[in-house]
């Protein structure tokens, strides 16, 4: 038992991958950076309920795991917002709220402000839009230069007609970053003429998703399967 216990402690990280997340920053700090940034964006939610949690992309962690292995995994994850916390400021009744997310080095990796449909604002063309989107991108130290080596390309852009303004969302692929198949990826929403959502995440291939829902419909099917026969068999013992 002991040399099992042993065993288990060297190699989790390997099996494992969430086991060798470092919280370089612990979540009390993460909470007060989360909050300067939702009073910035949304001042009026300075008097919110506020929730911090861990969180991890499960899907983008277990591609990840499956193609590169725990030692890649743990690196990309860290450092691309697959796990990370996430602060959500709301009132309860109310529509609007904001989440805020960090990676788990204290990071920003995104934030989402939720407002109703109907809040009115301005409704930019496309360019206007997109130049916003661009210009926050630049700010938080993303290269949008298309002679880069480096840079992040446009990928997805979206016009959502809402009754008293035009939002936007625009998604970019880190051309520094290709994992297997699998994509880093940049989306930015224009809301009116301000920035409502930021998002750092990873692009899974469809059929690697399709292939990955399958499975774990068989491996369900067993297992209810299974959970029945276990039954039949202890009613039976009753019984008999």
């Amino acid at each position: 038992a002991l040399i099992s216990l042993v065993a288990i402690v060297l190699t989790r990280t390997r099996a494992f991958p969430q086991f060798s997340i470092r919280f370089d920053v612990p979540k009390a700090e993460i909470q007060i950076r989360a909050t300067e940034i939702a009073n910035q964006i949304a001042p009026e939610l300075k008097e919110s309920t506020r929730v911090t949690v861990f969180e991890a992309d499960a899907f983008a962690e277990t591609y990840l795991d499956q193609e590169l292995g725990a030692e890649a995994t743990s690196k990309i994850a860290s450092e691309t917002g697959v796990w990370g916390w996430s602060t959500r400021f709301f009132k309860p009744g109310e529509e609007e709220e904001i989440t805020v997310s960090h990676r788990v080095d204290g990071t920003l990796s995104g934030f989402n402000h939720h407002i109703e449909e109907d809040t009115p604002d301005k409704s930019l063309e496309k360019d206007e839009a997109l130049k916003i989107a661009s210009n926050f991108l630049i700010t938080h130290g993303w290269d949008i230069n298309v002679s880069s080596s480096n840079n992040l390309t446009l990928v997805e852009d979206e016009v959502n007609e809402r009754p008293h303004r035009r939002d936007y969302q625009f998604v970019w692929e880190d051309q520094n970053n290709l994992f297997q198949e699998a994509r880093h990826r940049i989306r930015v929403g224009v809301q009116g003429d301000s920035i409502g959502e930021y998002e750092s995440f990873i692009k899974i291939p469809e059929g690697w998703e399709r292939a990955y829902d399958t499975r774990r419909s068989h491996n369900d099917t067993a297992q209810l399967a299974a959970d029945v026969l276990a039954f039949i068999l202890s009613a039976a013992s009753i019984v008999f």
